[in-house]
């Protein structure tokens, strides 16, 4: 008998960068990946979202931004608490109280482009998000992003390039532009084979689930 073969799935993870639902989503969706780790083999690709498109490249003071956006910011404050308490439960580290400033992710979704397809692509993302979420660093600095690259293992000559130019902006926006085109406005969402499966942190037994259903190994 011919032994059954893992299929490969591409999963595209339309996320941004200061969303803490896409923070617990992204752990939740490798856990669903290991569940699967038997059946398929699960490539996660991120894609970029911006969630405040028009947010000024230096980023705002985050409690002015929360307060505009959630009308107080006790409101704000009790949505934090929330995230927090999910994140607990799943044992990911977060600490929304250190975080200063709201920054403007288009930098750092240029970034991660440049390396998509590089072995250090899963590592860099891992940086922003860890230091965004549990350090409170401003991810909208030239400077943060050369020193989140670097311990990513990113040694590449033109990285103060790309941090200080435009490259790969275009790319970028129409990405983004596709997003919302396609009718994405909460994220994360995962998209396979260009079908909309999840939007919004899934538990991982859920996406596993959805998964297994696109991911039958061939016979």
């Amino acid at each position: 008998m011919r032994a059954r073969t893992r299929r490969q799935l591409v999963v595209d993870v339309i996320a941004d960068l200061i969303c803490p639902w896409c923070y617990v989503g992204r752990h939740r969706l490798r856990d669903a990946a290991a569940l699967l780790e038997s059946e398929a083999e699960i490539v996660l690709r991120h894609y970029p979202f911006e969630l405040n498109p028009a947010m000024p490249t230096s980023g705002m003071a985050r409690r002015d931004y929360r307060i505009r956006k959630f009308g107080s910011w006790e409101r704000s404050r009790e949505l934090d608490a929330r995230v927090e308490a999910v994140a607990a439960a799943d044992g990911l580290p977060m600490s929304l109280e250190r975080q200063v400033r709201t920054p403007s992710t288009f930098r750092a979704h240029r970034l991660l482009w440049h390396y998509r397809d590089a072995p250090v692509a899963r590592a860099l993302l891992d940086e922003i998000y860890r230091a965004y979420f549990v350090d409170g660093r401003d991810i909208g600095r030239v400077d943060v992003l050369a020193e989140l690259a670097f311990a990513a293992g990113i040694g590449d000559a033109m990285l103060d390039g790309i941090l200080d130019g435009e490259a790969h902006a275009g790319e970028v926006r129409e990405a983004v532009d596709a997003a919302y085109a396609a009718g994405i406005h909460g994220v994360p969402a995962i998209v396979v084979e260009g079908r909309l499966i999840s939007e919004g942190a899934e538990a991982a037994a859920s996406l596993a689930d959805r998964l297994r259903q696109l991911a039958v190994p061939a016979s």
